[in-house]
């Protein structure tokens, strides 16, 4: 297993963080991760335990995301406890230029399974830091969500 690969589970297993990330999930929830410049594919999967990350392309995920090494590492080493700090990180490489430092996602449901799969749940985990850092990038009240998807949808 990669290192990247290590260190999102660490993230997922490890920090409370990360765990009360994963809660609202709808359990059987995946998501496709590959690491750029490393060969196969990964499944994030929410399973009755938590998270479950393996080698392998995910059937019918959620989303897919490519991730830079540097990307992860930046995640990773998140300084502060708060789901939101973490939720700040991820929302910074998503808009990171240099592919290395950041992370593409491309999303394969709509507006109505990603909420019957909790992730706006975890959304509103990040409070106030996730809100205010969004809001200062132009995603500001009730179509904040759908302007989002919308965007992330296109690739």
């Amino acid at each position: 297993m990669s290192e990247a690969i290590e260190q999102l589970t660490r993230i997922f297993t490890s920090t409370e963080a990360g765990k009360s990330a994963v809660r609202p999930l709808r359990k059987g929830t995946k998501v496709g991760i590959k690491i750029l410049g490393q060969p196969g594919d990964y499944t994030f999967e929410r399973t009755a335990t938590g998270v479950d990350i393996r080698s392998g392309q995910p059937s019918d995920p959620d989303f897919f995301m490519t991730m830079g090494p540097e990307a992860v590492q930046q995640i990773h080493d998140t300084e502060g406890g708060r789901v939101g700090d973490f939720g700040v990180s991820f929302l910074k490489t998503m808009m990171a230029e240099e592919e290395e430092r950041a992370v593409r996602v491309k999303l394969n449901a709509g507006l109505f399974r990603l909420t019957r799969n909790g992730y706006l749940k975890v959304l509103l985990l990040g409070g106030p830091v996730v809100v205010a850092f969004m809001a200062k990038h132009g995603y500001v009240g009730p179509t904040a969500v759908a302007k989002a998807i919308k965007k992330l949808k296109k690739g």
